[in-house]
């Protein structure tokens, strides 16, 4: 254990001062990754003042040296506890929180030491009485304290081996499975590619209400149960919102009363970087969450970063890759495409390298799924799972893997929402519904484009690419 450190007194006190300098970060980390409770705190007036802290948090109450003086003051602890002059005093300790970790190891240490101490002086008395089992069962327990704090302090299990034998033994856990045979599942990410305009979004939306209900998505990728799902998007207001969702849970059958309990949607834009990682992991404790959806990634990194460097992503990633680790949820992740005329071409197995920005985009991902138009038909659309697309589910009549699902939109562009095309064939070997548009024109030249899309089922922009010119 560390040697020549700082003072019990000024250990509990830099851990304090840098949970008030950043409370959304310091506390979440200090709780969910070391585990501090208000006992991990020697000094009584510390641990007064930590749990109140944490009381706060839970509350989602403010915390600065303001709002801590005055609810120590409605718990009759202000004066105990050195009233605000010490609260001021505490941030001076650590005079920015990225010392946080650094004190919190400290504290952490400084806990097992205390433990250990004590236990000891058990030991000690044993001895004297000759009491053999007894010092057995002290030695075994200072040694599973010490075992225990070096545990929790190294990261060397958040990347472990995996041998031959481990992967023969392997069975996915129980309840691990969000959707299809894998495509959402805990502690993996999935990520949806789609340009500008095509509806990505209200795929998203509806992904999200099928999970929250238990919904099968496109009634061919399973869904178990029904789930809870925290929805984060910065585009839509609540009027879109309204429009998309009512539309998708009357087109999906689902459940409202699953939805309501199991969906929560936030508009979360303008947040980035460690705030961002701070508030989701405190809403997945919260609120229990099974499936994080965030929406669109582009919106939530900071301003001015470079998307088509690789470390923009992988710091943008890393947090939150450890917190659906961690608290065992599901992670789709939601990107735009970069201009038309740079996806052109691409094979079923390259598309998930459609998402704009690097290519560590794609390698992160376990699944994917990738939205795309054709040239000559806007009516329909192809939903491709580019990456492990096995992990769907979903086969055709002959067994064979699907992994390319033809979707179009809503009739209607106020009822928005997807479903699969009757016709999986791509436009361009989709002949017939070109003839019939002729035919239809040519036997009722009075028809409009409109009444034509109507009696076809097709789109108006569709009719007119194939309405015989005069």
């Amino acid at each position: 254990m560390t040697t020549n450190q700082p003072s019990t007194e000024a250990i509990e006190m830099g851990v304090l001062g840098s949970a008030l300098l950043d409370p959304d970060k310091v506390i979440v980390f200090a709780v969910n990754r070391k585990k501090v409770l208000s006992n991990s705190f020697f000094l009584r007036y510390h641990n007064i003042i930590w749990q109140t802290m944490l009381d706060m948090y839970e509350k989602d109450l403010p915390i600065d040296v303001v709002t801590l003086s005055k609810q120590l003051e409605q718990n009759k602890g202000l004066d105990e506890c050195g009233g605000t002059a010490y609260l001021n005093k505490l941030l001076e300790a650590s005079p920015v929180s990225t010392h946080a970790e650094y004190y919190i190891d400290l504290l952490k240490e400084s806990q097992t030491k205390r433990h250990v101490a004590q236990i000891s002086t058990e030991l000690l008395q044993a001895t004297k009485n000759n009491d053999l089992d007894e010092c057995k069962r002290l030695n075994l327990l200072i040694t599973s304290k010490i075992d225990e704090h070096f545990s929790n302090s190294t990261e060397a299990e958040r990347f472990p081996a995996w041998h031959y034998d481990d992967l023969v033994a392997y069975k996915v856990p129980e309840g691990h499975i969000i959707a299809g045979k894998g495509w959402l599942r805990r502690g993996a990410g999935c990520l949806l590619t789609g340009g500008t305009s095509l509806g990505k979004s209200v795929l998203a939306e509806q992904i999200a209400v099928c999970v929250a209900a238990g919904k099968n998505i496109f009634d061919c990728i399973h869904v178990p149960s029904p789930m809870r799902v925290l929805y984060l998007q910065a585009e839509n207001d609540e009027e879109t919102l309204q429009r998309d969702i009512i539309s998708i849970v009357k087109f999906t059958q689902a459940d409202t009363s699953l939805v309501q309990q199991n969906l929560a949607i936030h508009h979360l834009y303008g947040l980035s970087g460690t705030a961002l990682d701070a508030w989701i992991e405190n809403q997945i404790i919260k609120q229990k969450i099974d499936l994080l959806m965030l929406d669109p990634y582009q919106d939530f990194i900071p301003s001015g970063s470079n998307i088509n460097d690789a470390g923009t992503f992988l710091t943008f990633i890393f947090n939150l890759n450890r917190i659906i680790k961690e608290h065992n949820c599901a992670f789709l992740l939601v990107t735009h495409t970069p201009k038309p005329q740079d996806r052109e071409n691409w094979t079923a197995r390259e598309s998930v390298y459609m998402a704009v920005g690097s290519q560590a985009i794609a390698a992160w991902a376990r699944t994917s799924a990738e939205i795309t138009g054709f040239k000559d038909d806007d009516s329909i659309y192809r939903l491709r799972f580019g990456k492990n697309a096995e992990r769907t589910g979903i086969v055709n009549d002959n067994g064979s893997l699907v992994r390319d699902l033809m979707i179009q939109h809503s009739p209607s562009i106020h009822e928005p929402y997807w479903k699969v095309a009757e016709s999986q064939e791509e436009p361009t070997k989709n002949r017939e519904l070109i003839n019939k548009i002729i035919l239809l024109a040519e036997e009722h030249p009075s028809y409009s484009y409109s009444e034509i899309a109507k009696e076809l089922g097709c789109s108006k922009s569709m009719v007119g690419k194939y309405y015989p010119k005069k």
